[in-house]
Protein backbone atom coordinates (compact mmCIF):
# COMPACT_ATOMS: atom_id res chain seq x y z
CA UNK A 1 0.00 0.00 0.00
CA UNK A 2 3.00 2.55 -0.44
CA UNK A 3 5.41 2.85 -3.22
CA UNK A 4 8.20 0.40 -3.20
CA UNK A 5 11.59 1.74 -2.02
CA UNK A 6 14.00 3.25 -3.92
CA UNK A 7 16.21 1.12 -5.11
CA UNK A 8 13.44 -1.41 -6.28
CA UNK A 9 12.32 1.23 -8.00
CA UNK A 10 15.43 2.02 -9.96
CA UNK A 11 15.80 -1.46 -10.94
CA UNK A 12 12.04 -1.17 -12.46
CA UNK A 13 11.54 -1.22 -16.11
CA UNK A 14 8.90 -0.84 -18.60
CA UNK A 15 7.45 -3.67 -19.79
CA UNK A 16 8.34 -5.12 -23.26
CA UNK A 17 5.11 -5.66 -23.94
CA UNK A 18 2.50 -2.89 -24.62
CA UNK A 19 -1.24 -4.10 -25.28
CA UNK A 20 -2.08 -0.73 -26.81
CA UNK A 21 0.64 0.59 -28.97
CA UNK A 22 -0.62 3.91 -29.72
CA UNK A 23 0.19 4.58 -25.79
CA UNK A 24 3.82 4.07 -25.75
CA UNK A 25 4.62 7.72 -27.06
CA UNK A 26 2.56 9.01 -24.02
CA UNK A 27 4.09 6.78 -21.45
CA UNK A 28 6.80 8.44 -19.37
CA UNK A 29 7.15 5.37 -16.71
CA UNK A 30 6.36 2.34 -14.95
CA UNK A 31 5.01 3.17 -11.58
CA UNK A 32 5.45 -0.05 -8.81
CA UNK A 33 3.19 0.33 -6.00
CA UNK A 34 2.13 -2.20 -3.34
CA UNK A 35 -1.71 -1.99 -2.55
CA UNK A 36 -2.32 -4.66 0.62
CA UNK A 37 -0.21 -7.46 -0.17
CA UNK A 38 -0.39 -7.54 -3.93
CA UNK A 39 1.92 -5.84 -6.38
CA UNK A 40 0.80 -3.93 -8.71
CA UNK A 41 2.19 -1.71 -11.93
CA UNK A 42 1.03 1.17 -13.87
CA UNK A 43 2.05 3.36 -16.57
CA UNK A 44 1.89 7.12 -16.03
CA UNK A 45 1.99 9.65 -18.37
CA UNK A 46 2.65 13.33 -18.86
CA UNK A 47 -0.54 13.76 -20.38
CA UNK A 48 -2.13 12.75 -17.26
CA UNK A 49 -2.23 13.99 -13.61
CA UNK A 50 0.55 12.17 -11.31
CA UNK A 51 3.27 11.78 -13.93
CA UNK A 52 6.19 10.36 -11.97
CA UNK A 53 4.45 8.28 -9.00
CA UNK A 54 1.09 7.55 -7.93
CA UNK A 55 0.11 10.53 -5.80
CA UNK A 56 -0.21 10.63 -2.54
CA UNK A 57 -3.60 11.06 -1.94
CA UNK A 58 -4.28 8.09 -3.66
CA UNK A 59 -2.17 6.02 -1.03
CA UNK A 60 -4.14 7.69 1.76
CA UNK A 61 -6.97 6.93 0.18
CA UNK A 62 -6.41 3.40 -0.69
CA UNK A 63 -4.90 3.02 2.85
CA UNK A 64 -7.67 3.80 5.03
CA UNK A 65 -9.87 1.64 2.41
CA UNK A 66 -7.60 -1.45 3.26
CA UNK A 67 -7.93 -0.45 7.05
CA UNK A 68 -11.78 0.96 7.54
CA UNK A 69 -13.77 -1.35 4.65
CA UNK A 70 -14.91 -4.13 4.78
CA UNK A 71 -15.33 -6.41 1.77
CA UNK A 72 -17.60 -8.86 2.52
CA UNK A 73 -20.45 -7.52 0.90
CA UNK A 74 -18.88 -5.09 -1.58
CA UNK A 75 -19.69 -6.70 -5.40
CA UNK A 76 -20.32 -3.51 -7.31
CA UNK A 77 -17.44 -0.57 -7.06
CA UNK A 78 -17.22 1.99 -9.14
CA UNK A 79 -13.87 4.68 -9.68
CA UNK A 80 -14.72 7.99 -11.03
CA UNK A 81 -12.19 10.29 -12.55
CA UNK A 82 -9.95 7.30 -12.68
CA UNK A 83 -7.05 8.62 -14.37
CA UNK A 84 -4.62 5.85 -15.25
CA UNK A 85 -6.83 3.28 -12.90
CA UNK A 86 -4.65 3.12 -9.72
CA UNK A 87 -7.67 3.02 -7.28
CA UNK A 88 -9.91 0.90 -8.70
CA UNK A 89 -6.68 -1.54 -9.89
CA UNK A 90 -5.68 -1.89 -6.63
CA UNK A 91 -9.01 -2.94 -5.51
CA UNK A 92 -9.60 -5.55 -8.50
CA UNK A 93 -6.12 -6.63 -7.70
CA UNK A 94 -6.80 -7.20 -3.76
CA UNK A 95 -10.48 -8.52 -4.53
CA UNK A 96 -11.25 -10.17 -7.76
CA UNK A 97 -14.46 -11.24 -6.98
CA UNK A 98 -15.63 -7.73 -7.40
CA UNK A 99 -17.43 -5.85 -10.71
CA UNK A 100 -15.14 -2.67 -11.22
CA UNK A 101 -16.35 0.21 -13.18
CA UNK A 102 -13.71 3.02 -14.29
CA UNK A 103 -15.28 6.17 -15.68
CA UNK A 104 -13.56 9.42 -16.81
CA UNK A 105 -13.94 12.14 -19.23
CA UNK A 106 -10.49 12.18 -20.99
CA UNK A 107 -10.59 9.36 -23.47
CA UNK A 108 -6.69 9.14 -22.57
CA UNK A 109 -7.59 8.37 -19.06
CA UNK A 110 -9.24 5.67 -19.94
CA UNK A 111 -7.16 4.13 -22.53
CA UNK A 112 -4.43 4.53 -19.99
CA UNK A 113 -6.73 2.98 -17.18
CA UNK A 114 -7.69 -0.25 -19.65
CA UNK A 115 -3.84 -0.76 -20.00
CA UNK A 116 -2.68 -0.65 -16.79
CA UNK A 117 -5.70 -3.42 -15.97
CA UNK A 118 -4.15 -5.64 -18.39
CA UNK A 119 -0.93 -4.88 -17.51
CA UNK A 120 -2.38 -5.76 -14.19
CA UNK A 121 -3.83 -9.36 -15.20
CA UNK A 122 -7.06 -8.12 -15.24
CA UNK A 123 -9.70 -8.75 -17.83
CA UNK A 124 -13.51 -8.06 -16.22
CA UNK A 125 -13.86 -4.39 -16.16
CA UNK A 126 -16.07 -1.91 -17.49
CA UNK A 127 -14.89 1.82 -19.46
CA UNK A 128 -17.29 4.38 -19.00
CA UNK A 129 -17.46 7.76 -20.99
CA UNK A 130 -18.98 10.04 -18.51
CA UNK A 131 -18.85 13.13 -16.69
CA UNK A 132 -18.76 12.14 -12.90
CA UNK A 133 -21.72 9.76 -12.87
CA UNK A 134 -24.16 9.85 -15.78
CA UNK A 135 -25.92 6.39 -15.81
CA UNK A 136 -28.44 5.97 -13.37
CA UNK A 137 -29.47 2.31 -14.05
CA UNK A 138 -26.55 0.56 -12.03
CA UNK A 139 -26.09 0.77 -8.26
CA UNK A 140 -22.97 0.29 -6.40
CA UNK A 141 -21.89 -1.00 -2.71
CA UNK A 142 -18.74 1.25 -2.85
CA UNK A 143 -18.30 4.64 -5.16
CA UNK A 144 -14.18 5.75 -4.72
CA UNK A 145 -12.76 8.87 -6.37
CA UNK A 146 -9.62 11.20 -5.99
CA UNK A 147 -11.53 14.54 -6.93
CA UNK A 148 -11.02 16.31 -9.37
CA UNK A 149 -11.49 20.08 -7.03
CA UNK A 150 -11.58 22.80 -9.79
CA UNK A 151 -14.52 21.58 -11.38
CA UNK A 152 -16.59 24.04 -10.63
CA UNK A 153 -19.11 24.92 -7.45
CA UNK A 154 -22.58 23.42 -9.23
CA UNK A 155 -20.21 20.79 -10.36
CA UNK A 156 -18.12 19.45 -7.44
CA UNK A 157 -21.72 18.98 -5.40
CA UNK A 158 -23.84 17.51 -8.56
CA UNK A 159 -20.63 14.95 -8.23
CA UNK A 160 -21.23 14.28 -4.63
CA UNK A 161 -25.32 13.98 -4.98
CA UNK A 162 -25.01 12.05 -7.95
CA UNK A 163 -22.74 9.42 -6.33
CA UNK A 164 -24.88 9.37 -3.26
CA UNK A 165 -27.47 8.68 -5.20
CA UNK A 166 -26.04 5.80 -7.20
CA UNK A 167 -25.45 3.48 -3.98
CA UNK A 168 -27.31 0.47 -3.01
CA UNK A 169 -28.76 -0.50 0.23
CA UNK A 170 -25.38 0.28 3.12
CA UNK A 171 -23.05 1.62 0.11
CA UNK A 172 -20.50 3.81 0.70
CA UNK A 173 -18.48 6.75 -0.77
CA UNK A 174 -14.65 7.00 -0.24
CA UNK A 175 -13.18 10.18 -1.44
CA UNK A 176 -9.73 11.71 -1.29
CA UNK A 177 -9.40 15.37 -1.89
CA UNK A 178 -6.56 18.07 -1.53
CA UNK A 179 -6.87 19.74 1.53
CA UNK A 180 -7.58 23.27 0.84
CA UNK A 181 -10.87 22.09 -0.92
CA UNK A 182 -11.56 19.62 2.34
CA UNK A 183 -14.11 22.27 4.05
CA UNK A 184 -16.12 22.29 0.80
CA UNK A 185 -16.51 18.52 0.40
CA UNK A 186 -17.32 17.89 4.05
CA UNK A 187 -20.65 20.95 3.50
CA UNK A 188 -21.66 19.18 0.31
CA UNK A 189 -21.77 15.53 2.07
CA UNK A 190 -23.94 16.71 5.03
CA UNK A 191 -25.55 19.38 3.37
CA UNK A 192 -27.09 16.74 0.71
CA UNK A 193 -28.38 13.88 3.07
CA UNK A 194 -25.02 12.09 3.59
CA UNK A 195 -22.99 11.48 6.84
CA UNK A 196 -19.36 11.20 7.49
CA UNK A 197 -18.55 7.70 8.66
CA UNK A 198 -14.72 8.20 8.75
CA UNK A 199 -12.40 11.03 7.99
CA UNK A 200 -8.49 11.79 8.09
CA UNK A 201 -7.02 14.71 7.08
CA UNK A 202 -3.02 15.75 6.90
CA UNK A 203 -1.76 18.93 5.66
CA UNK A 204 -1.99 17.84 1.89
CA UNK A 205 -5.31 15.73 1.54
CA UNK A 206 -8.53 14.65 3.58
CA UNK A 207 -10.27 11.30 3.15
CA UNK A 208 -13.79 11.36 3.94
CA UNK A 209 -15.97 7.95 3.74
CA UNK A 210 -19.71 8.62 3.71
CA UNK A 211 -23.37 7.20 3.25
CA UNK A 212 -26.86 8.46 2.82
CA UNK A 213 -28.09 8.76 6.21
CA UNK A 214 -31.78 8.05 5.03
CA UNK A 215 -33.08 7.19 1.87
CA UNK A 216 -32.02 9.09 -0.93
CA UNK A 217 -34.29 9.17 -4.03
CA UNK A 218 -32.70 7.79 -7.37
CA UNK A 219 -30.65 10.59 -9.56
CA UNK A 220 -32.56 11.84 -12.43
CA UNK A 221 -31.51 11.59 -15.66
CA UNK A 222 -28.11 13.66 -16.64
CA UNK A 223 -27.81 17.42 -17.68
CA UNK A 224 -25.39 19.88 -18.48
CA UNK A 225 -26.54 22.10 -15.57
CA UNK A 226 -24.10 21.61 -13.29
CA UNK A 227 -21.50 22.56 -15.23
CA UNK A 228 -22.79 25.62 -17.06
CA UNK A 229 -21.51 29.03 -16.91
CA UNK A 230 -23.70 31.38 -18.65
CA UNK A 231 -24.99 32.29 -21.72
CA UNK A 232 -22.98 34.53 -23.94
CA UNK A 233 -24.18 36.42 -27.84
CA UNK A 234 -21.09 36.47 -30.29
CA UNK A 235 -20.38 38.21 -33.71
CA UNK A 236 -18.41 37.08 -36.41
CA UNK A 237 -18.15 38.65 -39.61
CA UNK A 238 -21.46 40.11 -39.34
CA UNK A 239 -23.18 37.08 -37.95
CA UNK A 240 -24.63 37.28 -34.35
CA UNK A 241 -24.76 34.00 -32.44
CA UNK A 242 -25.19 33.20 -29.02
CA UNK A 243 -23.12 30.39 -26.93
CA UNK A 244 -23.96 28.27 -23.97
CA UNK A 245 -20.52 27.91 -22.12
CA UNK A 246 -19.65 25.72 -19.05
CA UNK A 247 -16.50 26.25 -16.42
CA UNK A 248 -12.66 24.75 -17.02
CA UNK A 249 -12.84 25.28 -20.64
CA UNK A 250 -11.39 28.94 -22.54
CA UNK A 251 -13.18 30.68 -24.98
CA UNK A 252 -16.30 31.17 -22.51
CA UNK A 253 -16.64 35.35 -22.57
CA UNK A 254 -14.42 35.90 -25.66
CA UNK A 255 -13.23 34.02 -28.72
CA UNK A 256 -9.86 33.17 -28.15
CA UNK A 257 -7.20 34.30 -30.68
CA UNK A 258 -6.51 30.84 -31.51
CA UNK A 259 -9.93 29.88 -32.28
CA UNK A 260 -10.73 33.65 -34.25
CA UNK A 261 -7.22 33.00 -36.11
CA UNK A 262 -8.28 29.68 -37.19
CA UNK A 263 -11.27 30.92 -38.81
CA UNK A 264 -9.94 34.09 -39.91
CA UNK A 265 -7.75 31.97 -41.96
CA UNK A 266 -10.30 29.33 -43.53
CA UNK A 267 -11.55 32.29 -44.96
CA UNK A 268 -12.03 32.12 -49.03
CA UNK A 269 -11.28 28.70 -48.66
CA UNK A 270 -13.65 26.13 -51.36
CA UNK A 271 -14.72 24.09 -48.33
CA UNK A 272 -16.74 20.87 -49.87
CA UNK A 273 -18.25 17.65 -47.65
CA UNK A 274 -17.17 16.55 -43.92
CA UNK A 275 -15.16 18.94 -42.07
CA UNK A 276 -13.29 17.89 -38.79
CA UNK A 277 -12.52 19.77 -35.98
CA UNK A 278 -10.25 18.67 -33.48
CA UNK A 279 -10.89 20.11 -30.13
CA UNK A 280 -13.63 22.58 -30.48
CA UNK A 281 -13.79 24.29 -26.77
CA UNK A 282 -17.21 25.47 -26.77
CA UNK A 283 -17.99 25.53 -30.54
CA UNK A 284 -16.68 29.09 -31.98
CA UNK A 285 -15.49 27.21 -35.13
CA UNK A 286 -18.27 24.89 -35.94
CA UNK A 287 -20.93 27.26 -35.61
CA UNK A 288 -19.32 29.68 -37.26
CA UNK A 289 -18.36 27.09 -40.21
CA UNK A 290 -21.86 26.05 -40.64
CA UNK A 291 -22.77 29.33 -41.12
CA UNK A 292 -19.61 30.29 -43.73
CA UNK A 293 -19.33 27.38 -45.35
CA UNK A 294 -22.71 25.77 -47.48
CA UNK A 295 -21.13 23.28 -49.03
CA UNK A 296 -20.80 21.40 -45.56
CA UNK A 297 -22.37 17.99 -45.91
CA UNK A 298 -21.15 16.81 -42.13
CA UNK A 299 -19.45 18.53 -39.26
CA UNK A 300 -17.21 16.16 -37.53
CA UNK A 301 -15.99 17.21 -33.71
CA UNK A 302 -13.41 15.24 -32.10
CA UNK A 303 -11.38 15.58 -28.73
CA UNK A 304 -10.02 13.55 -25.87
CA UNK A 305 -12.22 15.32 -23.43
CA UNK A 306 -15.73 14.55 -23.87
CA UNK A 307 -16.94 17.89 -21.43
CA UNK A 308 -15.66 19.69 -25.33
CA UNK A 309 -18.01 17.63 -27.13
CA UNK A 310 -21.05 18.15 -24.72
CA UNK A 311 -21.28 21.84 -25.01
CA UNK A 312 -20.15 22.15 -29.07
CA UNK A 313 -22.89 19.66 -29.53
CA UNK A 314 -25.01 21.83 -27.65
CA UNK A 315 -24.18 25.36 -29.52
CA UNK A 316 -24.47 23.81 -32.69
CA UNK A 317 -28.21 22.33 -32.01
CA UNK A 318 -28.85 25.74 -30.30
CA UNK A 319 -27.53 27.86 -33.36
CA UNK A 320 -29.71 26.09 -35.99
CA UNK A 321 -27.69 23.01 -36.89
CA UNK A 322 -29.06 19.80 -37.88
CA UNK A 323 -27.80 16.93 -35.49
CA UNK A 324 -28.27 14.54 -38.43
CA UNK A 325 -25.10 15.95 -39.84
CA UNK A 326 -23.54 15.82 -37.03
CA UNK A 327 -21.14 13.08 -35.55
CA UNK A 328 -18.84 13.31 -32.40
CA UNK A 329 -16.16 11.12 -31.90
CA UNK A 330 -14.51 11.12 -28.11
CA UNK A 331 -11.41 9.37 -28.59
CA UNK A 332 -7.31 10.09 -27.81
CA UNK A 333 -5.89 9.70 -31.05
CA UNK A 334 -6.92 12.01 -33.86
CA UNK A 335 -6.11 8.95 -36.43
CA UNK A 336 -8.72 6.55 -35.18
CA UNK A 337 -11.62 9.09 -36.68
CA UNK A 338 -12.50 7.64 -39.82
CA UNK A 339 -13.55 10.10 -41.70
CA UNK A 340 -12.03 11.33 -44.97
CA UNK A 341 -12.81 15.52 -44.64
CA UNK A 342 -12.01 18.25 -47.05
CA UNK A 343 -10.75 20.60 -43.94
CA UNK A 344 -9.27 19.31 -41.01
CA UNK A 345 -9.35 22.19 -38.04
CA UNK A 346 -6.80 21.40 -35.52
CA UNK A 347 -6.45 22.74 -32.12
CA UNK A 348 -3.22 20.75 -30.59
CA UNK A 349 -2.95 18.91 -27.52
CA UNK A 350 0.40 19.77 -26.06
CA UNK A 351 2.02 17.14 -23.92
CA UNK A 352 5.30 18.32 -22.37
CA UNK A 353 8.29 16.19 -22.66
CA UNK A 354 7.18 13.91 -25.46
CA UNK A 355 7.58 14.29 -29.71
CA UNK A 356 3.59 15.49 -29.74
CA UNK A 357 4.04 17.27 -32.76
CA UNK A 358 5.83 14.41 -35.27
CA UNK A 359 3.07 11.94 -33.43
CA UNK A 360 0.39 14.97 -34.32
CA UNK A 361 1.84 15.38 -37.69
CA UNK A 362 1.86 11.54 -37.88
CA UNK A 363 -1.57 10.92 -37.02
CA UNK A 364 -2.95 12.99 -39.46
CA UNK A 365 -1.19 11.94 -42.07
CA UNK A 366 -3.10 8.80 -42.04
CA UNK A 367 -6.27 10.33 -42.06
CA UNK A 368 -5.55 12.97 -44.66
CA UNK A 369 -6.56 12.84 -48.19
CA UNK A 370 -4.53 13.90 -51.10
CA UNK A 371 -6.71 16.96 -51.56
CA UNK A 372 -7.77 18.46 -48.33
CA UNK A 373 -6.72 21.37 -46.23
CA UNK A 374 -5.49 21.40 -42.57
CA UNK A 375 -5.54 24.30 -40.27
CA UNK A 376 -3.54 24.36 -37.53
CA UNK A 377 -3.68 27.07 -34.62
CA UNK A 378 -1.45 27.68 -31.44
CA UNK A 379 1.14 29.09 -29.51
CA UNK A 380 3.57 30.46 -32.41
CA UNK A 381 6.59 28.60 -30.94
CA UNK A 382 4.31 25.40 -31.19
CA UNK A 383 3.34 26.01 -35.23
CA UNK A 384 6.77 26.02 -35.29
CA UNK A 385 7.84 22.32 -34.02
CA UNK A 386 4.64 21.34 -36.07
CA UNK A 387 6.05 22.81 -39.56
CA UNK A 388 9.39 21.54 -38.70
CA UNK A 389 8.13 18.19 -38.19
CA UNK A 390 5.66 18.45 -41.06
CA UNK A 391 8.00 16.86 -44.32
CA UNK A 392 5.52 15.31 -45.65
CA UNK A 393 3.57 18.84 -46.28
CA UNK A 394 3.25 22.31 -47.90
CA UNK A 395 2.61 24.85 -46.14
CA UNK A 396 -0.09 27.58 -48.19
CA UNK A 397 -0.11 30.24 -45.68
CA UNK A 398 0.76 31.99 -42.51
CA UNK A 399 -0.93 33.64 -40.56
CA UNK A 400 -0.62 35.45 -36.53
CA UNK A 401 -2.25 37.25 -34.49
CA UNK A 402 -0.52 38.16 -31.02
CA UNK A 403 0.95 35.51 -29.58
CA UNK A 404 -0.33 32.52 -31.86
CA UNK A 405 0.37 31.27 -35.36
CA UNK A 406 -2.10 29.63 -37.75
CA UNK A 407 -1.19 27.46 -40.64
CA UNK A 408 -2.69 26.09 -43.75
CA UNK A 409 -1.44 22.96 -44.80
CA UNK A 410 -1.76 20.09 -47.28
CA UNK A 411 0.30 16.98 -48.42
CA UNK A 412 3.37 17.09 -50.68
CA UNK A 413 2.29 15.55 -54.39
CA UNK A 414 3.61 12.51 -55.22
Amino acid sequence: MKPADKKTKNKLKIPDKIYNPDLGKYVNKFADFQFAGERCGFFLSHALFSSFDIDDGTVLLLKTIAQQIEFTNIKYVRDIGSGTGAIGICLKKKYPGIDMSFSDRDALALDFTEENCRQNGINDFHLLKELGIESTEKKYDLVVSNIPAKIGDKAFEDFVIRSLRSLKDCGLCAFVIITSFADSLKKSILSNGGTIVFEECNTRHSVYHFKPESYIAPACSFSLDAYRRGTTKFVYQGYSYEMNSVYNLPDFDVMGYQTRLALDMSSGLDVQGPVLIWNPVHGHLPVNIAKLFSGITEIHIGSRDLLQLRITSENLLKNGFDGNRLVIHHTSFISQIAVKAGLIFVLPDITPFTTWEEDLVSEILEIMDDNAKLIISSEAADIKKIVAAADDFNVIKKGKMKSYSCIIMERKKE
